[in-house]
């Protein structure tokens, strides 16, 4: 018994060592890896994006950013684009990898490599046992570089761009450039982003954000370098047609916001007094003027210093006293700079907000050869001595004359700006009235700061003026932005800032009279409907179409081309979303005259497809799914009389027996379940009625018939066969007509006359029953199909081929397709039309695109489409 006892002991003691081993192992495995992301970036990165979630940002930023979709003709932005494109889809393909993405964040840096800036993409695994996880799914999909000994690489091409991946050190890569990754493998970390104090002081004052932005501004040339000069980090907040950095910046003393130190913030409103078609606007909040100008000589050339010294000590001996210290006491808190392009010259004006108007005349009169009226303003013209004694900037122009207008001394650059300030005055053409202006200045503008810059695009792209922002996609390209502003704010030692831009979306064209947010333009004329596709990875809603090429497109949510692919037919159906793996993987589902087709996201066909059909088809598809389990089934009519049905895998179903019918049959098959049984109906040319069971068995003999060639047909699903009907429209005889699966007629008069009129079903009020609306030639109506007439609307010149009912953030409204007036009437439910869009050649869409709870219209007009809001 006691070696017993002794030999169990010793097992214990084994098992303990094995379980503590074991646990010690497992947990060391479990640990996150002791690096960091920032250790491994260079410091001379030009800009770093870090995202808590890359997803999220890729499918906002380069999906459903009108912005950055206009930056996509610069190689730089498209390269970084197809890059993270693929690194985004490689991720969301794999379960496990993208686990280790959701919440972990990823740092997207540019970094200038021999001439070219390269993007480098990295993250932190969250467990070093995760690292076995990305080896083996980088050599599933990427190819293993075989040249490099010291670190497995993979490498993959993107549009004839090299990648390349690998995952050491409890770190992952995806980079553009191979050396510049090996280079950021082996940094020394004081050669590194995590050794640059200002970076980590400017994160102690961001704080945590979802997604920041990290720029270098003495490496990086994409801000005015007078502003930006050393250092800035801002979180990002990316929307449609929009871009908001909030953050801070560190300033050196040489550059403009320096200026603005020890001075008190204020909102400034003095800029809504200048005249219309302002390039550029900086305005600046000034407590203490003697500080202001004191700083502002680091600014001012030389030259000009010297020149002013002189002056004021010119003025001064001239009026006795020190004129100059009254002047700079005498600013009442704001200066604004204006800047204009007239007649192919750069011209400005200076506006001092002032307190005592008299001794700013005094002044005046000091600093002027002359004065004379001018359309009832009194102006000085300003002694050459005396022209840049307000200059502010590093590229301050002359000041030739001046007036007090208002309570502010307000200086113009030359005769033609005096010329547009004194015609603005006369016609009150100011800023103030320019509503597009006002519209974006409350929402942007009037924040209490203390350095304020405003740049409008429609009249900065004419120009020759510095810009904000150096990019020469945004600053040449048409409508790609509207307005760019800038607030700035004292804040210790830092500034802290709002970076603000709108894309030039609304822009009203004289085909559509309406304001279209984007176009895209195919080959040729587009020849059916727009349908809407969701990409299983982005989530996000895509549009696909035809072309009378028979070139299939798939296109953005944005208006940018994913891909295009030549179809053998014309398309004949509804382009469907499906999952035929049943795994989230969408394809696209429709048919053409003579074959079934299926395609994956990236346009290649599904192994098998396209599918040759028995004869030419002449219903459209068909898609059932009667148990919601993705176990789809296709109906389709032929010319041979028959009904068939098809798996997804575009086989014929096992126990179906086609159905024959005694005419073609051109009316989509429909489905109703009563009680326990499933009916599939539908009706062919001459009018007779068909009820069939899954198997393709007939199961009601109709004695009852629909009128020949209809168009439309809506199954009522009811509890019982007597309360289960088919309803359509009699339009010769303006009649109701609803016949029950007990093969009972009823009729009810509309009171219209409906001859050629065509019919759509959908719930058009809130008592959940179906509704229709009828349209043709002159006329939409909508019916109740219990109470009676919702809505009519009368246009004699109009033949409507489509009308539907659509619900906006704020109205409801009837969109009616006129066929031979080519254009779209939105019209109001009294039956008022409220516009036209015009140019329109085929059915509109209208779709909630971003899924963002706002309705979009998706116009045709001829081989391009337009995006439009509805309001």
């Amino acid at each position: 018994m006691h070696l017993l006892k002794k030999i169990g002991f010793y097992l214990f003691l084994v098992a303990s060592l094995g379980a503590g081993l074991w646990g010690y192992f497992n947990l060391k495995e479990s640990k996150a890896p002791p690096t960091s992301v920032t250790e491994h970036i260079p410091s001379n990165a030009l800009c770093v994006i870090e995202t808590k979630n890359v997803h999220d940002l890729i499918l906002q930023l380069t999906r459903q950013n009108l912005i950055w979709k206009s930056l996509l003709t610069e190689d730089l932005f498209h390269n970084a684009q197809n890059g993270i494109w693929y690194l985004d889809s490689l991720t969301k393909s794999s379960p496990d990898i993208s686990a280790v993405l959701e919440g972990n964040p990823v740092y997207w840096s540019f970094i200038k490599e021999e001439g070219k800036t390269e993007n480098l993409v990295q993250f932190k695994l969250k467990e070093q046992k995760d690292a076995a996880k990305f080896e083996a799914f980088f050599k599933s999909v990427l190819t293993k570089n075989s040249s490099i000994a010291s670190t497995t690489f993979y490498d993959v091409t993107i549009n004839q761009k090299k990648w390349s991946a690998c995952c050491t050190n409890g770190l992952v890569y995806f980079c553009s450039d191979a050396g510049l990754l090996q280079k950021s493998i082996g940094l020394l970390k004081k050669e590194s982003l995590a050794e640059n104090t200002t970076y980590l002081n400017l994160l102690k004052l961001n704080g945590k954000q979802k997604t920041q932005v990290y720029i270098n501004h003495t490496l990086s040339p994409l801000f005015n370098r007078s502003i930006f000069k050393q250092q800035s980090l801002f979180s990002l907040e990316v929307q449609l047609n929009e871009l908001t950095c909030n953050g801070y910046t560190r300033p050196d003393s040489a550059s403009v916001l320096q200026v603005i130190s020890g001075q008190e913030d204020a909102q400034m409103h003095e800029f809504e007094k200048f005249p219309d078609h302002v390039g550029s606007l900086t305005a600046v909040a000034i407590s203490n003027g003697g500080l202001f100008y004191t700083n502002n000589l680091k600014l001012l050339p030389t030259a000009i210093v010297q020149k002013n010294e002189k002056a004021w000590q010119s003025l001064n001996d001239s009026a006795l006293y020190n004129i100059r210290a009254e002047c700079y006491t005498n600013i009442d808190h704001e200066m604004v700079i204006a800047n204009y392009w007239l007649e192919n010259n750069a011209e400005q004006i200076i506006d001092l907000k002032i307190n005592d108007e008299d001794k700013a005349i005094q002044l005046l009169k000091l600093m002027s050869d002359s004065v004379t009226v001018f359309n009832d303003l009194k102006v000085y013209q300003i002694n050459s001595k005396y022209t840049n004694l307000f200059s502010f900037n590093d590229q301050p122009k002359e000041m030739q004359y001046a007036a007090i207008v208002s309570g502010n001394l307000v200086c113009m650059s030359g005769k033609v700006m005096l010329n547009h300030y004194n015609e603005s005055l006369k016609n009150s053409t100011v800023l103030a009235k320019n509503t597009d202006f006002m519209n974006y200045a409350n929402d942007n503008l009037f924040q209490s700061c203390n350095y304020l810059y405003y740049e409008n695009y429609d009249q900065m792209k004419l120009s020759a003026l510095p810009r904000l922002i150096n990019s020469v996609e945004l600053n040449t390209g048409n409508d790609v932005l509207s307005h760019v502003s800038l607030s700035v704010t004292s804040y210790k030692t830092d500034f802290q800032i709002r970076l603000h831009a709108t894309h030039k979306q609304e822009v009203q064209t004289q085909e559509t009279h309406k304001n279209v947010l984007w176009s895209y333009t195919a080959d040729s004329v587009i020849s059916n409907n727009v349908f809407v596709f969701t990409n299983h990875l982005t989530r996000e809603n895509e549009l696909c179409f035809q072309d009378e090429s028979n070139t299939l497109y798939l296109v953005s949510s944005t208006g940018n081309a994913l891909w295009k692919k030549e179809i053998n037919e014309a398309i004949r159906s509804t382009i469907y979303t499906v999952d035929i793996f049943k795994n989230g993987k969408l394809q696209l589902l429709f048919n053409t005259d003579n074959y079934l087709h299926l395609l994956d996201r990236n346009g290649n066909y599904v192994q098998g497809y396209p599918v040759k059909l028995p004869q030419r088809v002449t219903s459209p598809i068909t898609l059932l799914d009667y148990d919601n389990t993705k176990d789809y089934r296709v109906f389709l009519a032929c010319a041979d009389k028959k009904i068939y049905n098809f798996s997804l895998y575009g086989i014929k179903t096992e126990g179906f027996i086609p159905f024959k019918t005694d005419n073609e049959v051109t009316l989509p098959i429909s489905y109703a379940k009563v009680g326990a049984s499933d009916y599939l109906i539908t009706a062919d040319v001459g009018g007779k009625i068909y009820a069939f069971s899954r198997k393709g068995e007939g199961r009601i003999d109709f004695k009852n018939k629909v009128i020949e060639g209809l168009t439309h047909l809506y199954v009522s699903a009811g509890n019982n066969l007597d309360n289960t009907k088919l309803i359509y429209v009699d339009d010769k005889n303006s009649l109701l007509s609803k016949i029950s699966l007990s093969d009972k007629k009823e009729a009810i008069k509309l009171g219209d006359e409906l001859s050629g009129f065509h019919a759509t079903f959908e719930l058009l009020n809130d008592d959940k029953q179906m509704d229709m609306i009828l349209f043709g030639d002159g006329a939409i109506y909508a019916y109740d199909l219990f109470s009676g007439k919702l809505l009519e609307s009368f246009n004699d010149q109009a033949v409507y081929k489509d009308a539907t009912l659509v619900y906006t953030e704020s109205n409801q409204y009837m969109i009616g397709y006129d066929h031979a007036g080519e254009k779209i009437d939105v019209i109001d439910l009294t039956g008022k039309l409220m516009y036209s869009i015009t140019n329109v050649t085929h059915k509109p869409l209208v779709t909630e695109l971003y899924k963002d709870g706002i309705k979009y219209l998706i116009a045709i007009q001829r081989n391009r489409i337009n995006c439009i809001r509805l309001n």
